[in-house]
């Protein structure tokens, strides 16, 4: 290249090189400008790498989008689980099992963990997701209770995805997709509760439930856009997270020679991820108290897999600490907490500690739904 970095050289490039790599050479685009050369990300707009990119850039290449000559199956069954009319936790769960990302006692055995790979509810065989949903006993009494009446034929699967793809081809009537997805998630709840909490619903009782929380978001979704009457300014709601996807609420109940702490987990739609409650015999002062229900909030969060939440709690005394002593910038005060309050008062009354993973209490569901309103 020429001194002024202004072209090639031609003679030198000729004794070196054969006419092809010439060519080549001179195919190379000089900058116009003597400013240094930098790395550039292709693939975004201002140039610099992200991981939301390249993760979009994988699933490109894993679907066939780079030159493939078939189109993934799976591609349309996205957009239908994203496009359903369910709740966002139902679309997360779905795809999350069409992954293969749920932690089911196979799952967990394969990667290394020791632990029994049997279904905890049958014991017949190891729990995939194929057995968890469709070919466990308990699931099979769901399915045919279920407004969808899935018989024996009907749930013949190879694997939980082709078995996904099919369903979604034949799910042609009006909210048939919907009731799929929505007791697809319900058989997971129900496994969830008896593995970690050793109770079973009735079969009646968990469709009635299911059909009644498809029915009251479908009603949301339509609801008669009238002007709202004002909220008054010294009621407070609680606000959706802002400084990471999901909320830690904690709260803690003191009783003399008792304490009862409350934590729940809450995404942006204000629907109940993980409820917990546990009765402490001990005395101790009010921050002390709060103090215990952060520390067991954030201690149970943590364990079920919510590595980025922002934590609020209604003591300001506590929140200054964490901020002050552990730099913990995802943590706010907010008197609104109603709902965990509730959940720790309960737990005072409580034989057991007791956890709800992606279902509540009864005795807050009212307090949800009157949050959940005031969002919209």
């Amino acid at each position: 290249m020429e001194s002024d970095g202004g072209g090639w050289r031609n003679d030198e490039l000729m004794q070196a090189l054969t006419d092809e790599e010439t060519a080549a050479v001179h195919r190379v685009y000089l900058a116009a400008s003597d400013q240094h050369d930098f790395l550039m990300w292709e693939h975004t707009k201002s140039g610099d790498f992200t991981v939301r990119s390249a993760y979009h850039l994988e699933m490109q290449r894993q679907s066939g989008n780079e030159g493939a000559s078939t189109p993934d199956p799976k591609t349309p069954l996205w957009k239908r689980i994203w496009g359903a009319g369910v709740p966002q936790r139902v679309k997360n769960l779905v795809w999350r099992a069409m992954r293969n990302a749920l932690p089911t006692m196979h799952t967990l055995a394969s990667r290394g963990v020791p632990i029994d790979p049997r279904c905890p509810r049958c014991g017949e065989s190891a729990e995939t997701m194929e057995h968890l949903v469709l070919q466990c006993e308990d699931s099979k009494m769901l399915w045919l209770t279920s407004p969808a009446r899935l018989s024996d034929e009907n749930r013949e699967c190879e694997s939980f995805t082709e078995w996904c793809i099919t369903m979604s081809k034949k799910c042609t009537m009006h909210r048939a997709w919907e009731i799929l997805m929505m007791f697809i998630w319900k058989a997971w709840s129900l496994r969830n509760m008896w593995t970690f909490e050793r109770k079973r619903v009735s079969t009646r009782i968990a469709c009635d439930k299911t059909m009644m929380l498809l029915g009251e978001y479908e009603a949301a979704l339509v609801r008669d856009e009238t002007p709202k009457p004002p909220i008054e300014p010294q009621e407070c709601r609680w606000q959706t997270p802002t400084l990471a996807p999901y909320k830690l609420n904690i709260d803690a109940a003191v009783r003399e020679g008792m304490i009862g702490l409350g934590m729940v987990v809450r995404d942006r739609e204000g629907d109940t991820l993980m409820t917990a409650g546990r009765k402490v015999a001990t005395d101790c002062l009010a921050l002390q108290a709060e103090a215990e229900a952060m520390y067991f909030g954030l201690t149970y969060a943590f364990d079920a897999g919510y590595r980025s939440v922002e934590a609020e709690s209604d003591c300001l005394q506590l929140v200054q600490l964490l901020r002050t002593e552990h730099r913990m910038r995802n943590a706010t005060q907010r008197p609104c907490n109603k709902v965990v309050h509730a959940i720790a008062r309960s737990s005072l009354s409580m034989s057991e500690e007791t956890v709800w993973m992606d279902d509540q209490p009864d005795n807050i569901s009212a307090l949800v739904t009157s949050d959940k309103a005031s969002l919209s």
